[in-house]
């Protein structure tokens, strides 16, 4: 398998463009659908279900269906499903992400196995936690909107697994963790600055001393000639 550069190639009869491990590669068909990925793109006569595997004509131009925990203050309406999908061919810098650093790593296959050893389809995992199923199989790719504490949770709650670094209770919400470590870091941050005179301080005291020793040597140096 292989990392996909869609500007300058072109798909193969029988092979997709899909995200797998948040990276975009090129597979056949057959193994895109047997694993869930998220397509792209597709060559010529590809031999995968158009409507099992995220058909992105649909999802790019259907406003996405209502979800409390997703709707902004202002009332403004959600980016279209395009701008997502156009995000995912650029790479991708996870680090940005508070949800991804405080996840432990690969955990979208611990997602991914939770769901298969209940034996429930991404349909069904969807509908019992009232979420998209494009926000299910984004999840078991590696792909986690940013600030989205709501899903990560619900998704730990219902498989009874946890997915942090810090292995704190999932009871715990995310946000809260998350806004204790900033400000730890903010309070961190104000100490070193407020240092830095102390040390400058320090530093001049012991330079000071330093010179004050030196013309002690000197004096005790100086010989007195007697007439």
């Amino acid at each position: 398998m292989e990392e996909w550069d869609s500007e300058k190639e072109e798909l193969k009869e029988g092979f997709v463009e899909a995200i797998e491990d948040g990276q975009i590669v090129v597979v056949e068909g057959d193994y895109a659908r047997q694993e869930g990925l998220v397509v792209l793109r597709r060559g010529e006569k590809a031999n995968i279900d158009r409507e099992d595997t995220a058909d992105t004509a649909e999802q790019s131009s259907a406003v996405p269906k209502t979800s409390e925990n997703r709707e902004e203050v202002s009332g403004e309406k959600k980016p279209e499903r395009k701008m997502l999908f156009d995000d995912y061919r650029k790479p991708l810098d996870w680090k940005k992400k508070q949800v991804i650093r405080s996840l432990i790593d690969n955990f979208h296959w611990e997602l991914m196995r939770a769901r298969r050893d209940k034996g429930l389809s991404r349909k069904q995992v969807a509908k019992a936690l009232n979420i998209e199923e494009d926000d299910v199989k984004l999840a078991e790719n590696g792909m986690i909107e940013e600030g989205d504490f709501v899903l990560v949770n619900k998704l730990q709650e219902y498989y009874n697994i946890n997915l942090r670094k810090d292995r704190k209770d999932f009871g715990q919400p995310m946000r809260a963790l998350l806004e204790e470590e900033i400000e730890k870091n903010s309070e961190d941050t104000a100490d070193r600055k407020s240092a830095v005179p102390k040390t400058s301080e320090n530093q001049r005291e012991v330079s000071g001393e330093k010179k004050k020793r030196d013309v002690n040597v000197l004096g005790d140096e100086i010989e007195l000639i007697g007439d």
